[in-house]
Parts: C-alpha cells; sequence; structure tokens
C-alpha cells in the first residue's frame, strides 16, 4: 500500500534503489526516502523467471526537470551580451 509521507511534495528529498547483487543466492532490491529504508523484496519472493527480468538487465534513470523550467525558458530565450569591440592604437 501506499506509505505517508509529510512534506513530500512540499520540500527535496532524495529517493534510493538499491539492486543488491552482491550474494549471487541472496539478490535483493531496496528502496530509501531520505536514507530511510522504506520496502524490500527479496529474490526467493518472487518466482525466478520474474526475478531475471526484473534485475539481470541494464538500467536507465529519468530525471523530473519540470522545476527547472522556467529558468530554462529564461535562459533559451535570454540574448547573448552585446559584444563591444576596440580598434587596436595606430
Amino acid at each position: 500500500g501506499l506509505l505517508t509521507c509529510p512534506g513530500c511534495q512540499t520540500g527535496f528529498h532524495s529517493y534510493t534503489v538499491i539492486v543488491d547483487r552482491t550474494d549471487p543466492n541472496a539478490e535483493q532490491i531496496r528502496w530509501y526516502i531520505d536514507g530511510r529504508q522504506f520496502f524490500q523484496v527479496n529474490e526467493d519472493q518472487v518466482d525466478q523467471a520474474t526475478w531475471t527480468a526484473a534485475v539481470h538487465h541494464g538500467y536507465s534513470i529519468i530525471f523530473d526537470l519540470a522545476s527547472a523550467a522556467a529558468s530554462l525558458t529564461a535562459c533559451a530565450n535570454a540574448r547573448p551580451p552585446a559584444i563591444r569591440q576596440r580598434r587596436a592604437a595606430p
């Protein structure tokens, strides 16, 4: 079920997922919020085909940068500063 997370939508938090494959006979995935573990799945809790499909492959990270959209738009629309040229002295 859902866990309570006071302030999760109003402040910065660190989210961590660790896929622990250090022991091939006891692999696990652990989830953390702000360094506090809130969920864990052990390899022996699911069938082998499901575990292999979930863990034994490459991973991608998706970053949500929506909070920076206003500043990125401002930077994209900004004009470069005027370049002043000097004449070399004769």
